[in-house]
């Protein structure tokens, strides 16, 4: 599921995130000469806010563990938490789909109905004129006889 730079990315994000909790003073993440999975990491950490920068617009501001961060720790690491995420977005997507064809058996038994209903209407109709022309004819019978 994920590329071996993105696991080596992960355990970048984990050990740094630890890392923040425990201090007091924030911390720098440095990717100078480093490889790309550092780079990676800090382009995950920006995307998910994990951390935020005390002086946003300087790139070598000191750094402090954002919200997400912390959820992030308390899920067990990055990967847990993306994973948990993908699992609620396709759980998510399959209810959905299932209300969907819940709804398109609702709506095609609604058409069966109504065409029953019609359809017995239409036969009631019919039963109701031929019953009133043999009533008339009764009544023409009753009115000639006397």
């Amino acid at each position: 599921m994920f590329t071996e730079q993105e696991e080596k990315a992960f355990v970048i994000i984990d050990n740094f995130l630890t890392e923040l909790q425990s201090s007091t003073k924030g911390g720098w993440f440095n990717t100078y000469g480093k490889p790309t999975e550092y780079f990676l990491a800090k382009e995950l950490m920006d995307k998910h806010r994990l951390i935020t920068y005390r002086n946003p617009g300087n790139k070598m501001s000191i750094v402090d563990m954002g919200d997400n961060g912390l959820t992030i720790i308390k899920h067990g690491g990055i990967k847990k938490y993306l994973t948990s995420i993908s699992q609620t977005k396709e759980e998510k997507e399959n209810l959905e789909l299932q209300q969907l064809r819940s709804d398109n058996i609702l709506k095609t038994n609604q058409l069966i109905d109504y065409d029953t209903t019609k359809r017995q209407l239409k036969y009631s109709m019919i039963a109701n004129v031929v019953l009133a022309v043999i009533g008339l004819i009764e009544l023409l019978l009753l009115i000639t006889k006397k």
